[in-house]
């Protein structure tokens, strides 16, 4: 009996607002309890158009697919804070790319993958709100996101968001960055759509690790 639902989030993209830009291709299905009374998000990514596709098609490939699979699970048993893949189920219907931006459209398999966090918000989440001017919304998403995943922080302090967002996220996502940096990591698109106010790793498309220093290393092959 549950409801599907989509994610709506803007970012910044080099340093340039981007506006809207998902969640295009992935769909929040329920929320699971562990034995250890953890709640984890189960979302869908490749299953489908949301009301945030613009012109996508919601699906995704089977090759970026195991991509995020494998390296999602890499990270976590390197112990840097992540998403995990659940399940990866392949598909027979073509999904049409191209995948050097060449003008080459080729067909390829999709596939879905099932993966868990603990909260899929983003700093996008709250800048596409701010942006629109949407602040009483923005307002009572803050709220929701601090009594969900942050109890630490006093709901009733005046100054909680500021808190939140410096204090925590600043902190724990340079923090992150480091973890990163320790294992070789890099991400490829680190734009504020991509990262989560939980400060976990949470987008597994383009990355790389650099096993020894390289000035001319570039993990987003698109760049």
């Amino acid at each position: 009996g549950s409801i599907p639902l989509a994610h709506r989030y803007g970012g910044h993209q080099f340093g340039i607002w981007a506006d809207q830009l998902g969640d295009g291709r992935a769909h929040l299905i329920g929320i699971y309890m562990n034995r250890q009374g953890e709640k984890w998000e189960l979302q869908l990514k490749g299953s489908g158009k949301t009301p945030y596709s613009q012109n996508g098609d919601g699906r995704a490939l089977l090759r970026s697919s195991m991509r995020e699979f494998l390296c999602s699970e890499a990270m976590y048993y390197l112990r840097i804070p992540t998403s995990r893949a659940a399940s990866l189920v392949v598909s027979d219907d073509a999904v049409w790319r191209d995948q050097f931006y060449n003008g080459n459209v080729v067909k390829e398999r999709g596939a879905v993958v099932l993966r868990v966090a603990k909260s899929w918000f983003r700093i996008g989440s709250l800048e596409i709100l701010a942006h629109y001017g949407e602040l009483d919304l923005l307002r009572m998403l803050l709220d929701f996101i601090i009594q969900e995943c942050f109890p630490s922080v006093d709901v009733k302090e005046p100054n909680r968001y500021l808190d939140f967002l410096f204090s925590t996220v600043v902190s724990e996502t340079a923090q992150l960055i480091a973890l990163w940096v320790s294992v070789g990591f890099a991400h490829g698109v680190c734009n504020t759509d991509n990262f989560s106010l939980l400060s976990i790793t949470i987008y597994y498309g383009p990355f790389d690790f650099m096993e020894a220093y390289n000035p001319d290393f570039v993990p987003n092959t698109s760049d």
